[in-house]
Parts: C-alpha cells; sequence; structure tokens
C-alpha cells in the first residue's frame, strides 16, 4: 500500500519533469527567433540563426482561375524555411 508522502513524492517529481519539459520545449522553439510567418526574409539570416540547411519557401503550383491568396494564403511572401540537418 502506498503511503501518502509516496504519493505526493511522486506528484513532485512528475510535476518538476512536466515544468522542465515546458521550459525546454518553449527555449527550442524561441531559440529560432522565426519571423511571425514561420520563415525567414534571406537565406543568410535563415542560415545563421538556425545553423541548418535553408530552402527556398516558394508557392507556385497555381493552377488557372485560382489566385495567390487561395492557394498560398492571405499573408504570403517569399523566404526561407529551415530543415533540420541529420548528422
Amino acid at each position: 500500500m502506498r503511503t501518502p508522502q509516496t504519493i505526493l513524492g511522486l506528484l513532485m517529481v512528475v510535476l518538476i519533469v512536466g515544468i522542465i519539459a515546458y521550459v525546454a520545449i518553449f527555449t527550442y522553439i524561441n531559440i529560432f527567433n522565426l519571423e511571425r510567418n514561420g520563415y525567414f526574409k534571406t537565406k543568410e539570416t535563415c542560415q545563421a540563426k538556425t545553423l541548418s540547411t535553408c530552402s527556398p519557401l516558394m508557392c507556385d503550383l497555381i493552377s488557372s482561375g485560382e489566385t495567390v491568396e487561395e492557394v498560398c494564403g492571405k499573408d504570403f511572401s517569399d523566404g526561407y524555411i529551415w530543415f533540420p540537418v541529420r548528422r
């Protein structure tokens, strides 16, 4: 049978691990300082901030009769997006 101290100890461990995971995830997300739409304006900025391979973000598959806003989104503009490098 588990004592109240054991249950309280397990809850404390779970809480501490959860807090550490939360901080680690948001630190990882914010470390790249992505711009509002999630991409960088220049390839040099992208590579400098992410230390990864960066590729152009394009939206060029627009069928006739469709607009850029319909296919790519209202706020779409050219830029670069990063891809993690596998080592």
